[in-house]
């Protein structure tokens, strides 16, 4: 459940084609150390540019355990929706997003930095996921302690 269903070392190198080519739809993007950094709300240049270029051809989710007030604010910038407090790895919010959407398993894929929250919660729920590389160096407290456990377990670097 822990493994990723691949993994890439950032956003930029995913083949997004390919996602769309297997039938991908919805790109749930975890928030923190994916999109930017914890304790940011700067959004890199390249990084708003690859998610308005993905816009085009997904639909675009943030999922976050961030406040709705932090989690709001990047969302409105990246006109995208958003469920913030999502409690990853939860698999509710993962099932409340395809009932709402209406979109199988096989239609949608969660990326994110964390293997405990984004991966775990969404391979609960049945949704393929892309594991990516935390963008910045610092985490929240929380987060420095799950990465202690990530980081004993090895990930294989599986690719599309």
């Amino acid at each position: 459940m822990i493994q990723p269903t691949w993994y890439y070392s950032s956003l930029n190198k995913i083949p997004y084609q390919k996602l769309k080519q297997k039938g991908i739809d919805y790109l749930l993007f975890d928030l923190d150390n994916t999109i930017l950094s914890p304790y940011s709300n700067k959004i890199e240049e390249q990084t708003l540019l690859l998610l308005k270029q993905l816009k085009k051809e997904f639909v675009v989710i943030i999922v976050s355990n961030s406040t709705k007030k932090r989690v709001s604010k990047i969302a409105q910038k990246l006109e995208v929706d958003y469920y913030s407090f999502s409690k990853k790895p939860s698999r509710k919010i993962f099932q409340k997003i395809k009932q709402q959407y209406q979109c199988e398993n096989k239609k949608v894929i969660m990326i994110g930095d964390q293997i405990y929250t984004d991966i775990l919660g969404a391979k609960r729920a049945g949704i393929d996921t892309i594991l990516v590389d935390p963008i910045s160096k610092s985490d929240f407290l929380l987060t420095k302690m799950i990465r202690f456990f990530e980081r004993r377990n090895k990930i294989e670097r599986d690719v599309l």
